[in-house]
């Protein structure tokens, strides 16, 4: 691309760039927020505009822009939005704005890279992020659908209540009831001023139904446009069969007959998508979960009892169906659901007129809730019912469309085939429900079925039906229904009887023996009769007379008649001429012989001539067959050359074209190239032209400014070095007088610290300190054997003996034991000092003053308290050191593990006390006598840290520990010099030592610490004799008394 063309693109990609921003930025202006938006709404509200606030809302539902936000963020402003929908009655709004938040609850992708430029797409990509994904909250939607329908519910009971409030005293519910309005969706003015000539009311009436109707209609909508927009929904199937259920009540509370067909069409509609989508898509509806079957289930038997308290049974009919095809389809079907069925199943078979079916029916209600009286009673008075069909199999041409009815309403009983009476009549003597009846029922089954009385039948009927009457619990609850079509059966068994008996029957008589029957009924019978039944009846009006008869019908006897007499004429023949007739059969059979063997070469030539004539017809057949195939061919090959030969002309004529265009483009192209290059060289020209008095401008400019800069720099520098001198002189002088002021003060405390600790505790002077041997062997008999040892872990000491030429016999390898002694019960914490607290010290009676060396005890009732000097040089870090630890049980063996550790100094402050957190698993605290807790070890520090620390407080000094420790501490910090063989406990060392108890409750490891530093204080002058008599060279002696005397003197 040449520079021209280059830049005009990067110019017209420039004014693109800034329009899209200038569009942005003006975008930006109009979108708010949605606590803005919704506020401002609120604002409408209150100056009565709530058209207005529908609207802004509306519009930041509908943006794009807001997808992005959370669904907790859009919730306020759809709930108010949809308040403002229910007030202002418009359905369809809130349906648009409902359809909007279920798009924000689903998960949606939207990608920015469609239909943008690459600088659009560098500028979003600054601003957010290149997809949106609003996370899937269907619990949010349901919560906003549910407040929505209760909303319109509400402002319709409010409605009716105002409406019934106004309405006149002897006005009852459901004067205002708005059945007169045929068709909610199709409510016009001109129906309603119909309705107001042709109805006389009360002016006051009309306009409450005007009020209500509205209201009535916007409820309506609701449901359906809910139930549309929640059909075939997986996660919200609930609610929507929730809607469902609302929706029949709403029309069995208003007698909504044509919304409830118009709703049972489009349920049916949803029902077979479900079914006709099942795994075609990912997210639709499971039909074979359980959870969706029941929920089905229940939605159908709600609609069947709608339909039936709506007396449409056409619906009901079709919501058996439903029903029976979720049965069908579920594994295992409750006993109560199916009771329910069949009892609905049953009413409908009545209200249609088939009782036969309605019989079965009861049959499987008896069979299902095992013999109950009363359902035994419901069948015995079912089964008399006559058949309203003629037997089918008695004719030839059969109605297949009656056997289809038949055979499709016994499958929705589960039967493989329709119902008889006579299999009904079976099933009731297999099952033995005759039994389970009340009395007087039986009496009527045997006199209808077994018995043949027919003068006094009818009579017998009724004072049986008396009897029953009486004696049923509830009689009106199944027994009236029934008593009609018992008295008319019993009329068909009366007439059949008395056709058996007589031949003529005088129609008064008759009369006499059908006690609960006028004329016309009597009449319209022996018609029934006629037609369903095969009875043949004559009634003579003139001599006022019946004539039953039991003969076949006259259709029977012309069907059968040709047939009978063909028999008859057969048999007589055969039986008059049996010998004639087989003589001439025989020669018969001769002439058609000797005709067969005069015939037989020519039979045999016409079958070969024959055999040719299909052979030639044959291959002419397939001749013209392959002339048909061929032709097709032919044609197409030659529509392939001509379609070919066209492409190549088109093809030449592009190629053409092409060469002309790309001859005119090259000669435009070189114009333009010609005409660059030119201005190109003029701009040249002229740039050279003025690069020498640049580079002079430039060269004058950059001298001038380095002249003045240097100036400044070095007055700069000047000013610099003078105050730098100053400053420094200045320090130096501070410095030295604070050095001096601090070296007076340290040597002074010191000073007052020595004296004091001299006057007031058991102090040894240093020039006795150098007794203390390391290396001594001996332990007073006193302390022999104590479980207390001496650890030397400094390298300084190491240096300084090897500095005096020492070997390695005389290096330090003893130790000094102390005490070691069972643990007891009670935990005591140290004091905030970390010394012993008078509950761990205790005075013995008779002992008198006692102390530790470095503590005074002042007395207080039989307990001792310590009095700690509070001076900082009591706290400081000296060089003998005393550690206790407590242990703790880890691992299925409780091994020992660290569980606390404590350090003090030889003035007995307490300079390090931690729980320590062991690797392995706590399996026993032993705080009987360790003190320590499970919640104490919560929070403890590790042990690698409790070490550093530990191992940098000890270096350099000579530790004491207890050893009870000891194959731990051995482990933990190093190798210990000596330990005693005797081994007394520290309780009963500082009873016998010091006059003091420690370790009565539970122990702690400070007071052990504080307590065997006191024993080493108190024993200090005996240890060192012994130390003398065990080394007894005097190089020896002196080397170890001098590093003695170092530590404490440095101490």
């Amino acid at each position: 691309m040449n520079w021209d063309t280059e830049r005009d693109y990067m110019d017209e990609y420039e004014d693109s760039f800034k329009s899209y921003l200038k569009n942005s930025i003006i975008m930006a202006l109009y979108y708010q927020r949605p606590g803005n938006a919704l506020k401002k709404a609120s604002e409408f509200i209150e100056v009565g505009k709530p058209t207005r606030a529908l609207d802004t809302l509306y519009d930041v539902i509908k943006g794009e822009k807001y997808l992005s936000f959370s669904e907790k963020v859009i919730e306020p402003i759809m709930l108010k939005y949809l308040e403002l929908c229910v007030e202002l009655k418009k359905a369809h709004t809130a349906k648009e704005g409902l359809y909007q938040y279920r798009l924000m609850c689903q998960s949606v992708s939207i990608d920015v890279n469609v239909n943008i430029s690459a600088m659009e797409f560098h500028v979003i990509k600054d601003n957010a992020k290149t997809e949106f994904y609003s996370c899937v909250n269907v619990g949010l939607l349901e919560k906003v659908i549910r407040s929505y329908i209760r909303m319109a519910e509400d402002k319709t009971e409010t409605a009716k209540a105002l409406i019934e409030k106004k309405t006149a005293a002897e006005a009852s519910a459901e004067s205002i009831s708005i059945v007169e309005v045929d068709d909610l969706d199709n409510l016009s003015m001109a129906d309603m001023t119909l309705l107001n000539v042709v109805t006389e009311e009360q002016a006051q009436e009309r306009s409450g139904r005007t009020a209500l109707i509205p209201w009535v209609k916007f409820l309506w909508e609701s449901y359906t446009q809910c139930l549309d927009l929640l059909r075939n929904n997986p996660r919200l199937e609930n609610l929507y069969h929730d809607i469902a259920q609302m929706a029949f009540k709403f029309c069995l509370a208003y007698s909504r007959k044509t919304e409830f067909r118009s709703s049972v069409n489009v349920w049916e509609k949803h029902f077979d998508d479900i079914i006709n989508r099942q795994g075609s898509q990912m997210n639709s509806i499971d039909f074979s979960s359980p959870e969706t079957q029941q929920l089905n289930m229940e939605t159908r038997l709600s609609q069947l009892d709608s339909a039936i308290t709506l007396e449409l049974w056409q619906d009901a009919y079709k919501a058996i169906e439903d029903i029976h095809l979720l049965m069908n389809q579920s594994k295992k079907s409750q006993t109560r659901m199916m009771a329910y069925y069949y009892q609905k199943l049953s009413l409908v078979f009545w209200k249609a007129g088939n009782l036969l079916f309605h019989a079965a029916t009861l049959m499987k209600i008896l069979l299902v809730v095992q013999r109950h009286e009363k359902e035994c009673c419901w069948l015995l008075w079912a089964i008399p019912f006559p058949v309203l069909h003629p037997e089918f199999e008695r004719f030839v041409e059969t109605d297949k469309g009656m056997l289809e009815k038949s055979q499709k309403l016994a499958t929705l009983l589960f039967l493989p085939q329709p119902p008889t009476r006579a299999s009904i009549i079976r099933d009731i003597s297999r099952h033995g429900i005759l039994t389970n009846a009340i009395q007087p029922l039986q009496d009527l089954y045997e006199v209808l079925e077994n018995q043949f009385n027919p003068l006094s039948l009818c009579a017998d009927v009724e004072g049986l039906l008396k009897i029953a009457a009486a004696a049923g619990e509830h009689p009106t609850d199944y027994m009236e229904q029934y008593i009609d079509p018992l008295r008319e059966v019993t009329l068909v068994r009366l007439i059949k009887q008395i056709s058996q008996v007589y031949q003529t029957i005088d129609y008064d008589h008759l009369m006499n023996m059908t006690v609960f029957s006028n004329q016309i009924q009597l009449e319209q019978i022996l018609v029934d009769a006629v037609r369903y039944t095969d009875m043949q009846i004559t009634v003579d009006h003139r001599s006022n007379c019946i004539k039953p008869h039991l003969q076949i019908m006259p259709s029977e006897t012309v069907r059968l008649q040709l047939v009978n007499i063909m028999d008859c004429l057969q048999d007589t023949v055969e039986m008059i001429s049996s010998v004639q007739v087989s003589r001439e059969d025989d020669i018969i059979r001769d002439r058609i012989l000797a005709q067969l063997r005069q015939t037989e070469a020519q039979y045999h030539r016409s079958l070969i001539a024959r055999h040719k004539i299909i052979a030639e017809r044959r291959e002419e057949l397939e001749r013209s067959a392959v002339d048909k195939r061929s032709m097709p061919e032919q044609m197409i090959k030659q529509q392939m050359m001509m379609e070919a030969k066209r492409l190549e002309t088109e093809r030449d004529e592009r190629e053409k074209k092409k060469v002309k265009s790309e001859k005119l483009g090259k000669v435009e192209w070189e114009a333009h190239d010609a005409q660059r290059i030119a201005h190109l060289i003029e701009e040249r020209k002229i740039a050279v032209r003025m690069r020498e008095d640049k580079d002079k401008f430039l060269k004058n400019l950059l001298d001038a400014r380095r002249d003045l800069f240097m100036e400044k720099l070095n007055e700069f520098e000047k000013s610099f070095r003078a105050e730098k001198t100053r400053r420094m002189a200045e320090r130096k002088d501070q410095r030295k007088q604070e050095r001096r002021r601090k070296h007076d003060e340290d040597k002074a405390a010191a000073e007052q610290a020595r004296q004091k600790a001299a006057r007031e505790c058991s102090y040894v002077p240093p020039s006795r300190r150098g007794n203390q041997v390391l290396g001594a062997s001996f332990v007073p008999p006193t302390m022999r054997g104590s479980s207390w040892h001496i650890y030397n872990s400094t390298k300084k000491h190491r240096e300084a003996f090897a500095d005096s030429k020492t070997s390695d016999e005389d290096k330090p390898e003893s130790t000094i034991d102390y005490f070691r002694g069972k643990r007891k019960c009670k935990k005591e914490k140290p004091n905030k000092a970390g010394s012993l607290s008078t509950s761990q010290i205790t005075k013995v009676p008779g002992k008198g003053m006692n102390s530790f060396g470095f503590f005074n005890y002042s007395h207080n009732g039989d307990l001792l308290t310590p009095i700690i000097p509070a001076h900082k040089e009591f706290m400081r870090d000296t060089g003998i050191l005393a550690l206790d630890c407590e242990m703790v049980g880890v691992g299925p063996k409780r091994k020992d593990a660290l569980g606390r550790i404590s350090i003090v100094n030889e003035f007995g402050y307490c300079l390090y006390d931690k729980f320590v957190k062991p690797s392995a698993v706590v399996t026993e605290y032993r705080t009987p006598y360790s003190g320590i807790r499970k919640k104490d070890l919560k929070n403890a520090t590790p042990y690698s840290v409790v070490k550093n620390e530990v191992l940098d407080i000890i270096d350099g000094r000579i530790i004491f520990w207890s050893v009870t420790a000891w194959n731990m501490i051995l482990g933990y910090f190093g190798k210990v010099l000596n330990c005693g063989r005797w081994t007394p406990s520290l309780k009963s060392l500082t009873w016998k030592i010091l006059g003091v108890e420690i370790q009565e409750g539970e122990h702690s490891s400070i007071t052990d610490a504080q307590a065997a530093m006191a024993l080493y204080r108190v024993r200090q002058n005996d240890w060192e004799k012994s130390v003398r008599r065990k080394h007894k060279g005097e190089d020896i002696l002196k080397q170890t008394l001098a590093r003695f005397e170092d530590l404490n003197v440095t101490s």
